[in-house]
């Protein structure tokens, strides 16, 4: 943590720190580390938690894919199955609304797609990117 806390010294104030949540093993942080991590990155929260997502609503595979080099279409990096082939259907053939067919999505590239989420809200044209709006305008 006292890397965490050197490089946020480090960084001008108006610049966002984004703090990637460690969550491979449960309850691995304190309530203390919970809130050091929450003043650095008061988005941490989103990120230190898992979401169901199984039957969920999720943009991945109609507005975001994967695309594997030889063309090989997925919606998302951990969901395995192949909806077609970037060069045969072209993206706009694939483009559907699909439910996540995965039990859990615990990887921020994937639960920003989800829409109950409302993340676009916090990071608005930086969601990808992992930088809020507000943080953007700096």
């Amino acid at each position: 943590f006292s890397a965490i806390a050197s490089l946020r010294s480090a960084l001008p104030e108006n610049v966002y720190l984004w703090v990637n949540a460690y969550k491979d093993k449960p309850d691995y942080y304190t309530a203390e580390d919970f809130v050091f991590l929450s003043e650095i990155d008061p988005h941490f929260s989103v990120n230190a938690m898992d979401y169901e997502s199984l039957g969920q609503a999720c943009n991945a595979g109609k507005d975001v894919f994967y695309v594997q080099g030889a063309g090989l279409v997925k919606r998302c990096y951990k969901d395995r199955g192949v909806i077609g082939n970037l060069y045969r259907d072209g993206l706009e053939g694939l483009s559907a609304v699909r439910s996540c067919r995965m039990k859990v999505c615990d990887c921020y590239i994937g639960y920003i797609h989800m829409p109950e989420l409302k993340l676009r809200s916090i990071y608005e044209a930086g969601l990808l990117e992992r930088i809020p709006y507000g943080a953007m305008n700096n």
